[in-house]
């Protein structure tokens, strides 16, 4: 036995060995010290008779003892052969978590490291197209100042130059039917004519059927909002992070939705072949695949609420900053009357004057009706616009059919001019031409030929364009953090389902 083996067996055991080994001493001396007794070892290697008498039985007596102490140490020897043996297990084992941690911070590290560059290449890339387009903006403008400013006519070309503009017409709408009721029914009210309760019912009228054509379009548009776009938004969503979990072959960080988006360095086009053939339509269906399409059907449908934006704000510059103030309404309507001492020498304006004898022309209003029309009729008509314009720009972004995204863009259209399918269907004749024959004073009275007459409204398509640009980039959260990675298989995907090379007939 070994000295550790003995260190480490227990006190009751290495009490029993040394009693073991002291009875075995004290047998021998005895067998030595007793009278006429040889210990002498015969030929045939056993002792003398007395000596082994007495040995064989203390052995007997003994045998159990020893046994019990040789089986109790080499329990001890397996327990401690055990606990080395896990010790070294568990070194072994925490040795490689260890390693295995220290390999997964280094590589959340690094990705987090290249998706924070990432993010900052791609803010930079869209902060300067968003630059450059303002830029391209205001340079347009400062053109147009600059041409208007010093690029005149010769003296002996005014007369040729100059037009003498008109009084303007309402639109003939819901908005202009409001405004036409309110100005004259309040100007017949101001000045005692006609009956009360008839004017003030029709003005009551024309409010209502704005707020109606509001009520009509918000409610629709709202609908869509809840019942259509959540379900083809989820329906993108899930799809768009099945692809990019696949493409990326897994490495991939999650989006505030809990959606995948795959990290720059590992996409991989192969992988595009192994997923599911309804994943391969869905993805390859989303608007944003196919930037310039979805681009081109944003351009219309902004530019077709850009232009009722801009008729909207040409009629508050003009109701509101051209047409002078007065004191009270039943001087607010009569014919066209202009006063000549701002006529430029040699312009003649009888022409304008004798055309104007025929249309009332809206010459006031009191401060009262100008913030009646502001609050009423114009700020309600801008918001509704505006408010239609980036919901329908949402509703057309989450249209996962090509096809579908072409009707939506036409349905968004025929909802925003519901306001004329109410004039024309519920108006009577009377007051349409009423509203025809009311007439607005000209921004200007003199018109000089000029880049900014020629060119100034030009201006709202860059306006249509960054926007579209600023709500494609900064603005849609369709797919929050879109890659732009699906245009590439895609389109490769779309051209071997169609006839490209066939005719068009």
């Amino acid at each position: 036995m070994s000295l550790s083996g003995w260190k480490s067996c227990p006190m009751d055991c290495q009490w029993n060995t040394m009693f073991v080994i002291g009875l075995l001493l004290v047998q021998l001396s005895i067998c030595e010290g007793r009278p006429g007794a040889k210990v002498t070892k015969l030929n045939d290697g056993t002792l003398d008779a007395g000596c082994s008498s007495a040995l064989s039985k203390s052995e007997d007596s003994s045998a159990s003892l020893i046994q019990g102490a040789l089986v109790g140490m080499h329990r001890v020897q397996l327990q401690e052969d055990r606990k080395a043996t896990g010790s070294v297990a568990r070194a072994h084992r925490a040795h490689k978590a260890r390693t295995a941690r220290d390999e997964f911070e280094q590589d959340f590290s690094g990705r987090v490291s290249l998706f924070l560059a990432t993010k900052a290449s791609q803010a930079n890339v869209n902060r300067q197209i968003l630059v450059g387009l303002l830029g391209c903006l205001g340079i347009f403008f400062l053109y147009i100042f600059w041409a208007s400013r010093f690029v005149g006519v010769e003296k002996n070309d005014y007369q040729e130059e100059v037009e003498v503009r008109s009084p303007e017409p309402l639109q003939e709408d819901a908005y202009g039917f409001a405004i036409c009721s309110l100005v004259r029914d309040s100007q017949k009210i101001a000045s005692g004519e006609g009956a009360l309760m008839l004017r003030a019912a029709r003005i009551t009228t024309a409010l209502g059927l704005i707020y109606a054509s509001i009520l009509c379009q918000l409610g629709l548009v709202l609908q869509v909002q809840w019942f259509v776009t959540p379900q083809a938004v989820s329906n993108i969503r899930n799809d768009y992070s099945v692809y990019e979990y696949t493409m990326y072959e897994g490495n991939t960080t999650l989006t505030e939705h809990g959606k995948h988006r795959g990290v720059d360095g590992f996409f991989n086009p192969n992988m595009f072949a192994t997923l599911d053939p309804l994943v391969v339509k869905a993805v390859c269906s989303i608007p944003l695949s196919q930037l310039s399409f979805l681009m081109l059907v944003l351009f219309i449908w902004s530019l077709t609420c850009i232009a009722q934006i801009k008729s909207a704000i040409e009629m508050l510059l003009v109701l509101i900053y051209t047409t002078p103030t007065i004191d009270s309404m039943s001087d607010s309507v009569g014919v066209a009357a202009y006063q000549d001492q701002d006529v430029p020498e040699g312009v003649d304006t009888s022409a304008a004057d004798a055309d104007a004898d025929v249309d009332i022309v809206i010459k006031g209003l009191t401060v009262g009706a100008k913030i009646w029309i502001t609050m009423t009729i114009l700020l309600p008509w801008l918001g509704n616009t505006l408010f239609l314009m980036i919901l329908g720009n949402r509703w057309l972004t989450a249209t996962n059919d090509f096809g579908s995204l072409v009707g939506n863009a036409v349905a968004l259209e025929f909802i925003l001019l519901l306001k004329d399918l109410s004039y024309n269907a519920l108006v009577p004749e009377r007051c349409k031409r009423e509203v025809r024959n009311t007439k607005m004073l000209p921004p200007v009275r003199f018109e000089v030929a000029g880049c900014f007459v020629y060119f100034s409204t030009f201006a709202w398509g860059i306006v249509t364009v960054a926007w579209v640009l600023t709500y494609i980039f900064k603005v849609q959260s369709v797919l929050p953090g879109y890659k732009w990675d699906v245009h590439e298989p895609c389109s490769s995907y779309l051209s071997s389902l169609g006839d490209h090379g066939d005719s068009i007939f």
